[in-house]
């Protein structure tokens, strides 16, 4: 039977014990939100794998959750015993929209190449 994660500000979630979840979170746009989350994590702790993936750092969670001791807590789970990966580079999903916009805009692309070229590459 599926176990309830009750938020003080908002409605009772039911989880089975330990589903696998992707969540796809920009940012958490109430505090009730943030709230949920943390108690997602919370419940899953020790018991199950998580995956996460942001595209923002730690020290920005605090801010993004609405409540620092909250990130703090949060990244204290999460980070315990985990794998960190690390991708820098440009992204998988923006590569498509610019062989999008190159194809549309071939003149407008051939001047940016052309501009970014002529300065040595630096955008400036």
């Amino acid at each position: 039977m599926p176990e309830c994660v009750t938020n003080r500000v908002g409605p009772k979630v039911s989880l089975p014990p330990h589903p696998s979840i992707g969540l796809n979170c920009v940012s958490w746009a109430a505090r009730s939100g943030a709230i949920l989350f943390f108690q997602l994590v919370n419940r899953r702790y020790e018991h199950a794998s998580t995956v996460v993936t942001s595209n923002k750092g730690f020290e920005q969670w605090g801010e993004i959750l609405h409540d620092e001791v909250m990130a703090a807590a949060l990244l204290d789970r999460l980070l315990h015993r985990c794998h960190i990966v690390n991708i820098r580079g440009n992204s998988y999903r923006m590569r498509r929209h610019m062989e999008l916009s190159k194809a549309i805009h071939p003149t407008a692309s051939r001047a940016v190449s052309a501009e970014h070229a002529g300065n040595g590459g630096t955008g400036s």
